[in-house]
């Protein structure tokens, strides 16, 4: 299980970089040293991201607790529907459909 040591002991790289802490909460470590805290949740086969807060102002356990909220909330919130067609464009349509099938 990930610690605070480690958390403390991880040096920034060239780029940022994750390292998971577990259920979806990461950390991520970016060039300039600053250490974030990220839930991470799949809807739909998509990434939805949260920062829950700054390390070492949030302690790992504030951070696994505010995580377990925060991917209450992802899920909550209504996914998002994408429709090529509106329901009164379907209505038009078919009203045409039916006019011309009975001519």
């Amino acid at each position: 299980m990930l610690s605070e040591l480690i958390i403390k002991q991880a040096k920034p790289k060239d780029k940022k970089y994750c390292i998971s802490v577990g259920r979806g909460l990461v950390v991520e470590i970016r060039p300039n040293g600053q250490k974030y805290f990220i839930v991470r949740a799949f809807q739909d086969g998509k990434e939805k991201r949260k920062h829950d807060g700054i390390y070492p102002e949030m302690s790992l356990r504030e951070a696994r607790i505010n995580a377990v909220e925060a991917r209450r909330d992802i899920f909550a919130a209504p996914a998002e529907v994408k429709c090529k067609i509106t329901f009164d464009n379907f209505c038009n349509r078919q009203k045409k459909y039916i006019n011309d099938s009975i001519r």
